[in-house]
């Protein structure tokens, strides 16, 4: 009988970039029915894949996020979702305003150095999150300038998709994150802002590492 298996590939021209692939399985056989060999039939369903791989996640989502009007139960929600089916640690960081449940504030450029934000969630394959520097609940420091408070001025997403960590870049403006970049092997981060009626709240952080 025909069967078809679906694999992970990196093909040698294209090593950095998974493909999947959908392989059709099939005997050839001769005019008496005895088996010759095999026929192979290789499809790239790679968009198809994602395509699923996304619905799920959206659909998972509906289900697992905001069960609550907390808050803060809600960006722990969140985090938890993105790990592991997005990123390997998350973080979600609000406003005070927010957390309080007050009206929210438009976050702008901050008039000196730093943002002060307060970690609502967070996520990590490792367990008790040794990644971040702050609890749930601990405020938690945003220097500028740094893609962190790019994305909270801008409203703008923010992807590294390889981390740089040498000399010159943000990272020499925040050493708490620098330390913790090198400690657990983080290669490559995405930050979003988290907006509610034109109003940018704080920020979620997806990390792989």
């Amino acid at each position: 009988l025909p069967a078809v298996h679906e694999y992970r590939a990196w093909p040698p021209a294209e090593m950095r970039r998974e493909r999947v692939v959908a392989t059709s399985l099939f005997c050839l056989q001769d005019a008496d029915g005895q088996a010759l060999g095999v026929c192979a039939i290789s499809v790239d369903v790679t968009g198809s894949q994602r395509a699923r791989e996304r619905l799920a996640i959206l659909s998972e989502a509906g289900t697992r996020i905001g069960s609550t009007l907390d808050v803060m139960q809600t960006s722990q929600e969140l985090a938890d979702l993105a790990v592991p089916l997005l990123a390997d640690y998350a973080t979600v960081d609000l406003a005070d305003s927010v957390r309080l449940g007050e009206e929210p504030a438009r976050i702008g450029p901050a008039g000196g150095r730093r943002h002060v934000l307060r970690r609502a969630g967070l996520a990590s394959i490792r367990p008790g999150a040794p990644e971040s520097p702050w609890a749930r609940g601990e405020p938690v420091l945003v220097q500028r300038p740094s893609p962190w408070a790019g994305a909270l001025s801008s409203g703008r997403s923010y992807l590294e998709p390889v981390l740089d960590a040498g000399p010159g870049t943000w990272l020499d403006q925040d050493p708490t994150r620098a330390r913790t970049l090198h400690e657990h092997g983080m290669h490559s981060g995405m930050i979003v802002p988290i907006r509610a009626r034109r109003a940018v709240l704080g920020v979620a952080s997806f990390v792989r590492t």
